[in-house]
């Protein structure tokens, strides 16, 4: 999915790749901040008490160091344009249970991935809707 983002080149990219936690856990955060203002998603990352948020939260100061430092972009003007979470490995533990059982563990990791976006104008948005009017005038 990720390999598809690169051949759009749209967007600025920041990845974090096996990260404990568990790919449930990091999507829930990961809904809050879906096409949010990127000051917005970092005050939503701020002030949500989870630890899935910490982690989150670098990811999107990565993204938006990339957006600055290749494409000169303001931090004002950026969107979270998609942000999505993969499956990482697996870690297997072992906990002694009763009756000299043997309980296994699952130590889960993911990977987090965050493509910043710039806002479109409202200038960009016009000239948009006056193509799809020229096409559906010509048909």
């Amino acid at each position: 999915m990720f390999n598809a983002d690169r051949n759009k080149k749209a967007g600025v990219r920041a990845s974090a790749n096996v990260q404990r936690g568990s790919a449930r856990k990091f999507n829930r955060v990961l809904d809050l901040i879906r096409s949010k203002a990127l000051n917005e998603a970092i005050a939503i990352l701020k002030f949500t008490p989870t630890r899935a948020a910490r982690l989150i939260e670098k990811v999107v100061l990565s993204a938006m160091a990339n957006a600055e430092n290749t494409r000169n972009w303001d931090a004002e003007n950026l969107i979270v344009h998609r942000a999505y979470v993969e499956q990482g490995p697996t870690i297997p533990r072992i906990r002694p249970m009763s009756m000299g059982r043997v309980g296994r563990i699952r130590k889960r990791t993911c990977s987090t991935y965050i493509v910043l976006t710039e806002k479109q104008t409202a200038a960009v948005k016009n000239e948009k809707d006056a193509k799809k009017e020229t096409k559906k005038a010509t048909k």
